[in-house]
């Protein structure tokens, strides 16, 4: 079988399209521009008695009689410039026979190209011979009854059979001999018309007047025939009324035929009203003149209200509707066209639509007619995939960047040790009133504030965090507040709007207060003019929903912290790029550009989430979430110990930069202590394997070729259960590093560092 055009279809419309195909009494097909049959419906086995299958590849040209051939050689070399005009031929059936047949067509188009003719033929035999019956019944009439191919009965005024023609007897069943006398209802109609056809062949009181009815007549072996009756009152040469003379046609086939059609029109008119999708019709001038029921959902608006609106009004971009006009007149054809429209209510859906044009009887293009589907909910969700698919985009742009910025902080922390402990050395072996005071003094202020920048690229890779204990962030803010408001401008406002309850939250003061601070420093510079900053909190919880959008985050019960300005608002250019590191807005040498990324490192490292609100002139507000501690969580009490600044016993440093263990050997040696080194983890062995009784403590690289320092303070453990080893790192107190502080490690320095806080560190580990 052929493709059907409506293969181009899917889903549903298919299954529609194939039971609406199928079904129809009439035969729909498709020819190429050769006149090749491509395509017909089952139907046209009734009609012609060849199968579909038997039919796909014939020439038109063989089905209908020679004589019609012109006409369809002149439809064929149309070329489908314009619609086609109804014809008439007559086919031929595979019985030979020739059947009249009524052929409405029009051009196939593809990709603005005629390729063939689609066209619905109808059987017309009917009709054709209703016409030469009463053609015939006319002759029949001047020439004598008896020709006439209607059905012809005269009964006396008791109803009885007083002559029928042989039309009638045939139908009957019996010669005029057998029935004349007989009761016409009595015998030969069927029962539950007898009611009626008293009626219909009753004398009527009027002479001029016609009685017109359908009885059902009951033929030879029982079957029923339909005859529509027209009766007329019988008289005889002196006026008198005799009878009545009845002339009937045998309509059966189309009453059946009128009853099939509406069985068809109600079992389409109850699809037609429960579709799910939305049938709709417009006239030329684009007016709504017929919608399925299910159009309340699209429009808004009850059909009859809908109705008679101009659907271009519906649509929220107007050129959309322009586009599907264009795409209309281009290919006669939109298939699976998405635009939006807004309802009655003002709410907008996205609908997706497939049309084409729609031809009144003469075959004229009426308008435009389609089914549309509300895809509002898909589209939803390919946006919020879209919004899903972005974020992840941006989480693995931040990552890699942290990544880079923890590394490059790694190797900095190396070089600032050493930078920072021989500055910090040689100031401390000199007098103010030396010459190069004053120069080292600048490498120890440059190289601290170096070792500042580096935290903060720390802190934006997430590894920054040196301590986790419970953080009261309240009392975090409030000296944020205090510290803020001695170095703010007048003509700026700070004020605290904390939350009722005492949210703690797990994690590093210092760098939850360096969140507070590096937020509250960007509001104030976002309004140079002055205006009002504000600090709020409140307790939220996130649930399953938004930690679906935000897949970093885990449900549950959140402290919010929101830093709220009412400057300018985030240029929307440049928003997807305030979180990266060294991006800033400000002048040339004014701000790192590492506040922001600094923030959301901390808040990431800290479990939590930051995101911002901002409207161009309606200001910026920053969003820092934080994972609560459970209730009843206990704040640390201050602990302060004192520590001696120097000591005595040997030391093993075990570090690969050679400039680190250079640097910490002359500050150990300052400090009073013996020291050795090795230069990885191996070396670090095979020393304490001789000596491990005479060292005291073994400072311990975390980052290492060869053996890194959790192989080898495994190891170490392993040749002395009992080995002190301070971990030296520039990374936080996390992963690893925590794993091999929870194992036995006694301590934790972090780099960079100055003799001061090694001799702290060493102190304490030797306690």
């Amino acid at each position: 079988m052929g493709e059907s055009p409506s293969a181009r279809a899917s889903g549903a419309d298919v299954e529609r399209f194939r039971e609406i195909v199928e079904g129809s009494p009439d035969v729909l097909f498709e020819l190429d521009m050769e006149g090749a049959v491509v395509y017909c419906s089952p139907s046209a086995q009734a009609l012609s008695g060849w199968t579909p299958d038997e039919l796909v590849g014939k020439s038109a040209f063989d089905l209908i009689r020679e004589e019609d051939h012109g006409t369809l050689r002149e439809t064929l070399d149309h070329k489908g410039a314009a619609l086609m005009a109804p014809r008439e031929y007559r086919l031929k059936t595979k019985s030979g026979e020739a059947r009249w047949v009524r052929v409405h067509g029009r051009p196939r188009i593809e990709d603005g190209k005629v390729v063939g003719i689609l066209g619905v033929m109808g059987d017309i035999c009917d009709s054709r011979r209703q016409w030469e019956e009463l053609r015939a019944a006319k002759e029949a009439a001047e020439s004598y009854l008896e020709t006439a191919r209607v059905l012809v009965i005269i009964l006396d005024t008791d109803g009885r059979i007083r002559h029928l023609n042989r039309s009638l007897e045939r139908l009957c069943g019996g010669s005029l001999e057998d029935v004349k006398g007989k009761d016409w209802i009595g015998s030969f109609v069927a029962e539950q018309g007898r009611a009626n056809a008293k009626n219909v062949f009753a004398i009527a009181p009027d002479d001029t007047s016609e009685q017109l009815g359908t009885v059902a007549v009951v033929c030879a072996g029982g079957a029923q025939r339909m005859v529509e009756w027209h009766v007329r009152n019988l008289k005889d040469a002196q006026g008198r009324i005799t009878g009545v003379v009845a002339t009937g046609m045998d309509v059966t086939a189309a009453v059946e035929k009128e009853e099939a059609l509406r069985e068809s029109e109600a079992k389409y008119r109850a699809i037609f009203e429960n579709l799910h999708d939305t049938y709709f019709r417009t006239d030329l001038q684009d007016t709504l003149i017929m919608a399925s029921p299910s159009g309340e959902a699209i429009f808004g608006y009850k059909v009859e209200e809908a109705l008679g609106m101009n659907l271009s009004g519906f649509y929220v971009d107007l050129k959309k509707r322009d586009d599907v006009l264009k795409m209309l007149s281009e290919k006669g054809y939109v298939r699976e066209f998405e635009a939006r429209l807004r309802r009655k209510d003002g709410s907008v859906i996205w609908v997706s639509s497939n049309c084409t044009f729609w031809f009144d009887k003469n075959g004229n293009i009426g308008g435009v007619e389609g089914i549309t589907r509300d895809i509002t909910e898909r589209k939803v969700a390919e946006e919020e995939r879209a919004a899903l698919q972005e974020q992840l985009r941006h989480a693995q742009k931040m990552e890699a960047i942290g990544t880079l910025a923890g590394g490059i902080a790694h190797d900095f922390n190396n070089l600032l040790t050493s930078i920072m402990g021989c500055a910090n050395m040689l100031k401390s072996l000199m007098s103010e009133e030396d010459r190069g005071y004053s120069a080292v003094d600048v490498i120890e202020r440059a190289s601290a504030r170096a070792s500042e920048l580096t935290k903060q690229l720390l802190g934006f890779a997430r590894k920054g965090k040196l301590k986790n204990a419970p953080v009261d962030m309240h009392g975090v803010i409030d000296d944020t507040v205090t510290i803020m408001g001695r170095t703010f401008d007048r003509k700026i406002s700070l004020e605290r709007k904390l939350g009722p309850s005492r949210p703690i939250v797990m994690g590093d003061s210092s760098q939850l207060q360096q969140v507070t601070m590096n937020l509250t420093v960007n509001a104030r510079d976002a309004m140079p003019d002055g205006g009002h900053v504000t600090i709020a909190t409140s307790v939220e919880t996130l649930d399953e929903e938004y930690s679906r959008r935000h897949p970093e985050v885990t449900p549950g019960e959140y402290l919010r912290i929101a830093v709220s300005d009412d400057g300018p608002g985030i240029p929307e250019d440049i928003r997807d790029r305030i979180f990266e590191p060294f991006f800033t807005t400000k002048p040339s040498g004014v701000g790192t550009g590492m506040g922001l990324a600094t923030v959301y490192g901390i808040v990431k490292n800290h479990g939590g989430t930051v995101s911002f609100e901002t409207e161009t002139g309606e200001g910026t507000t920053f969003n820092v979430f934080l994972p609560l501690c459970p209730s009843g969580t206990e704040l640390p009490e201050d602990a302060q110990e004192g520590v001696a600044s120097s000591g005595a016993g040997r030391i093993l440093v075990v570090d690969d930069e050679d400039t680190v263990r250079e640097t910490v050997e002359m500050m150990l040696t300052m400090l009073g202590y013996d020291v050795a080194t090795a230069a990885n983890g191996k070396e670090a062995i095979a020393y304490y394997e001789k000596s491990g009784a005479e060292t005291a403590l073994v400072i311990l690289d975390m980052t290492m070729p060869q053996m890194n320092g959790s192989e080898c303070f495994h190891r170490l453990r392993e040749i002395d259960p009992e080995v002190k080893v301070l971990l030296s790192t520039g990374h936080a107190i996390e992963g690893a590093a925590q794993e091999l502080l929870n194992t036995g490690m006694v301590g934790l320095v972090q780099k960079p560092y100055i003799a001061p806080q090694l001799a702290e560190a060493v102190a304490k580990a030797l306690m």
